[in-house]
């Protein structure tokens, strides 16, 4: 299977649970649905910051925000500075946002308004989060021309706060220094993940004329593409890239930036495909 990439590296990541066994059925599905979610919740903060930001109100009384599903929407509240954030807590302002089409023309903005009972609650898991990491920055670096960013995925079970780093030069794609803190209907927090092992700023180099795809692998203990990776592939697509390619040690996994779809094979069925194509030439 020929392909341009524009980028190739070696990216270790860490996963709690032994390697998948390479005949069991890949969870497409789940990581797609992640993936895109976190994408959606990730732009939605995006839009909206840069939204407030465009107001008259005054940006250095801003405390903070949080992004969050409500329905089949994606809201964005912003509160003051000193804000507690208990029910009721008044905050500067919000957007919301259908979560299929985060956009600054489908924004709607509501310039007053408190917190409910669920944005107080996670107001609470947001701010442990960032103790957490506060208090353990080796575990949590920050590398240089970086910022990290938190994302909340709110469920049943209860809540996923993924943190992401943003690169502040343009033409970066950040693959790695990414975590996943995870934390009970209570609010407490039952595990801290470190996804990937380390930070790769992929940039494109100068030679490269066309961008077809990029590419990065993955130790055994984790096989397939994560939600982390696909979210940050269509956060920032570098020009003409039209596909993230993962490998590891038993799976491929194929990720359509254009289409949003997921594709993973095997490594023996991706090889036989190879081969195949190869003769074809």
């Amino acid at each position: 299977m020929a392909y341009l990439s524009l980028f190739m590296a070696f990216v270790g990541l860490i996963a709690p649970t032994p390697s998948a066994s390479p005949n069991a059925e890949p969870p497409t599905e789940a990581i797609l649905a992640e993936g895109l979610k976190l994408y959606q919740s990730e732009r939605a903060s995006w839009v909206a910051t840069d939204l407030m930001l465009a107001t008259t109100i005054d940006r250095s009384q801003i405390g903070g925000y949080l992004t969050y599903f409500r329905g089949d929407s994606v809201c964005t509240v912003f509160w003051a500075k000193g804000s507690t954030g208990g029910a009721g807590t008044p905050l500067i302002g919000s957007y919301v946002f259908l979560s299929q089409d985060v956009r600054v023309e489908t924004s709607h903005f509501q310039p007053v308004g408190a917190f409910t009972t669920t944005e107080a609650r996670l107001f609470g898991i947001r701010q442990a989060a960032l103790d957490k990491i506060n208090a353990d920055r080796n575990e949590f670096p920050v590398p240089a021309n970086t910022s990290l960013n938190l994302d909340l995925l709110d469920g049943p079970a209860g809540t996923r706060v993924y943190v992401l780093t943003g690169p502040q030069q343009a033409g970066i794609v950040p693959i790695g220094n990414d975590h996943l803190l995870t934390f009970d209907k209570s609010g407490r927090l039952t595990a801290t993940e470190r996804l990937h092992s380390t930070y790769l700023p992929m940039s494109q180099s100068i030679e490269q004329k066309e961008i077809k795809e990029m590419f990065h692998t993955h130790l055994p203990a984790h096989p397939y593409i994560t939600a982390t990776d696909i979210c940050n592939s269509l956060l920032y697509p570098p020009p003409g890239c039209t596909q993230l390619v993962v490998m590891s040690q038993d799976y491929v996994s194929f990720f359509n930036l254009e289409k949003k779809q997921l594709l993973i094979l095997t490594r023996k069925a991706y090889e036989r495909i190879a081969k195949s194509q190869a003769t074809k030439h």
